[in-house]
């Protein structure tokens, strides 16, 4: 979380907070801090989910128009923890800072289950993921105009996509290598069949596993992009799980061909857009090399941190894909 906004969120903000959910804030236990505060709060004898949002984050358009998405996916068989209303009715509570700014506060479902741990990964439950991406893609398809009360970015909007605001301006090369991709995606074609609102961060930390099934949390990224872009996300994630580079290429190939077999039962997406994931997952990296600049202060990176900004920055310059695989031959 960026200082300015962990100073201006004070104790009178947190007991306004808690008030608005009945609830005190020595009862909020912290989940995380990274992007949202994020904390767990009783509510009827049991948990839910308490998110607040700093406005340099999101506008109240943009809450708004997340939580009515996750709604409708939610209530069309979408296993997605759901949002749910405030004492007060409402779906999204406002806190009014000092300096004119304002946190924004959502309650959610407290979805049962754990994080995916690693041994967990059969070929069942990779279909499984694979189904419930291909669902969001084909509800999407139909989801209704919410109107100018209620929006999400689009891709090119994105806030890391501000490469020169973040990214400093003697990285020549890594700034104009993210100009090109950009340039490049905006030429692919554009339709409902193949780009819509999206989660586009449905990785392994966004799942809760309860024995088969499985619950997506965390609709926080939501924008519109291209299906595949929303796939190779996934991508960019677990590639890691492979360990060294051709372990690596070897899991991808096992994943993929699982994730589809899933994704198919939901949504049909042209064997072309393969050809795409390169370029996805590049744009994945562009942004996690921004985000770091943007959230974390690089001088003060640990040893390990160093050494990913820097294998991120050498990447970025020589256009090395991030894993070795033709994805066309993945089927």
């Amino acid at each position: 979380m960026e200082k300015h906004v962990v100073k201006i969120y004070s104790d009178r903000i947190r007991r306004e907070v808690t008030k608005l959910y009945g609830t005190k804030p020595e009862a909020l236990k912290l989940l995380g801090d990274i992007e949202n505060f994020v904390y767990s709060y009783p509510h009827d004898g049991q948990e839910r989910i308490l998110r607040v949002t700093h406005s340099s984050h999101r506008t109240e358009e943009d809450i708004r128009g997340e939580i009515d998405w996750l709604n409708y996916l939610a209530a069309r068989g979408v296993p997605a923890a759901m949002a749910h209303t405030s004492p007060q009715g409402n779906l999204v509570e406002k806190v009014d800072a000092k300096d004119g700014s304002y946190f924004l506060v959502v309650s959610f479902e407290k979805a049962p289950g754990k994080l995916l741990g690693q041994g967990e990964w059969t070929p069942d439950l990779i279909e499984e993921w694979g189904r419930i991406v291909g669902m969001t893609h084909r509800l999407t398809k139909d989801y209704p105009d919410p109107g100018k009360e209620i929006r999400r970015e689009h891709w090119h909007e994105f806030d890391y996509l501000r490469w020169d605001h973040y990214i400093p301006s003697d990285q020549l090369i890594v700034l104009e290598k993210c100009k090109a991709l950009v340039e490049r995606l905006k030429k692919l074609p554009c339709d409902r069949e193949t780009y819509g609102l999206v989660h586009t961060d449905m990785h392994q930390s966004n799942l809760l596993v309860d024995g088969k099934r499985l619950t997506v949390i965390d609709f926080d990224d939501a924008h519109h992009i291209w299906f595949a872009g929303d796939i190779a996300t996934l991508l960019f994630y677990s590639r890691w799980l492979g360990g060294a580079d051709a372990d690596m290429a070897e899991f991808v190939r096992f994943f993929l061909k699982n994730f589809w077999k899933g994704y198919e039962k939901e949504n049909q997406l042209d064997d072309w857009w393969k050809e795409t994931y390169h370029d996805f997952l590049k744009l994945r990296e562009m942004v996690t090399y921004v985000f770091i600049y943007k959230k974390l202060d690089v001088n003060d990176l640990d040893e390990r941190g160093r050494a990913i900004m820097a294998r991120y920055k050498q990447n970025i310059e020589n256009d090395a894909p991030l894993v070795n695989v033709d994805f066309t031959r993945i089927g």
